[in-house]
């Protein structure tokens, strides 16, 4: 479009649904959707889930079919878009969805279209099947039951990945049961109870219409995943930091086909997600358990002969842990 026109159309779109508030990006030349050619703010974001997306993708990216969920103003859709991928966003907001549609027609992108729509209506008879799906601060503003419900909308429709980028709770305060399985995490008061429906349609950072969210703890939403049909969930550093929060992920999660070993037999052949205990029963390896290395201190402290009355006494109750090693060395201690 020409520069002009575009300027004209953004200035109705402004005056009739309001300035844009979340995604700076460049529509004309010299014309920014915020009114600055400072980006910074939204470009780390949408560089680690385009690389993500790159690396990951079995195809190039021209050759995908892309879903953005709760797409905001658009900007991650709009830049698969212009990349040649085949994009459809859903935002259940109408002044975000106007935004984000003048924005595809200035950059003159036909692949990629905006409904206006609930995300919690999706559904694989309606909009298809994707190769990726990406689910980018969505989540955590879902209450349960509608978050379980959601991700099994998501594995419905994704045939590739799936992008989820979403704040966790970082504590186990409230539970929550679906399906027959406990999750845990926390509530989020997104809205006044008595809020009206048009005050939460212009809180542009809260939920849709529910008054409260239910944020899933990481191996709670490992859980989630898992029990849906997402085979393989990735948990993902980019080389670029795309949050400030230590409590955001961004996940990566495969919607595969149970592998069952052909050599090893006797196990499970659908590993379920009862891998994914709530409470992480794991430990460090022994040089770096705090157990260990106060053992190793104390077996240093103690005289050679202390130790040998203490390996005794431990082997014969049947205790395999020992203080010091055959040879007498307190245990972590360099050969001689």
């Amino acid at each position: 479009m020409d520069r002009e026109l575009v300027l004209s159309e953004m200035r109705a779109v402004t005056d009739a649904h309001g300035p844009w508030n979340a995604h700076n990006f460049e529509v004309a030349d010299g014309v920014y959707t915020k009114g600055s050619d400072d980006t910074s703010a939204t470009w780390a974001r949408l560089v680690g889930v385009v690389q993500v997306v790159s690396d990951l993708a079995p195809r190039p990216i021209d050759q995908l079919r892309v879903l953005d969920l709760a797409c905001l103003e658009g900007i991650f859709g709009l830049e698969f878009a212009k990349r040649g991928a085949e994009v459809v966003g859903i935002e259940g907001r109408r002044s975000n969805l106007e935004r984000a549609s003048f924005a595809a027609r200035a950059l003159e992108l036909g692949e990629v279209q905006f409904l206006h729509e609930d995300v919690r209506s999706l559904s694989a008879e309606t909009h298809g099947q994707f190769d990726v799906v990406l689910c980018l601060g969505i989540l955590y503003h879902l209450d349960a039951p509608d978050v379980f419900q959601f991700l099994e909308r998501i594995a419905d429709v994704c045939r590739g990945f799936a992008v989820i980028e979403t704040h966790v709770s970082l504590r186990r305060k409230e539970r929550r049961s679906y399906g027959g399985i406990d999750y845990w995490g926390r509530s989020y008061v997104e809205h006044d109870p008595a809020s009206t429906a048009e005050q939460r349609e212009r809180a542009l950072r809260a939920s849709l219409d529910n008054p409260a969210s239910f944020w899933l703890t990481k191996r709670s939403l490992l859980r989630g995943l898992a029990e849906v049909g997402f085979t393989t969930t990735l948990v993902v550093e980019t080389a670029v930091g795309f949050t400030r929060y230590a409590d955001r992920l961004m996940l990566v999660a495969f919607r595969g086909s149970p592998m069952s070993p052909e050599l090893v037999r006797g196990g499970d052949p659908t590993p379920r997600a009862r891998a994914w205990p709530e409470r992480d029963p794991r430990r460090p390896h022994r040089s770096q358990d705090w157990r260990e290395r106060a053992r190793i201190r104390i077996a240093r402290a103690l005289p050679r002969r202390a130790l040998e009355t203490l390996r005794r006494l431990r082997r014969r109750d049947g205790n395999p842990t020992a203080l010091s090693d055959t040879n007498g060395r307190p245990r972590g201690s360099p050969p001689a």
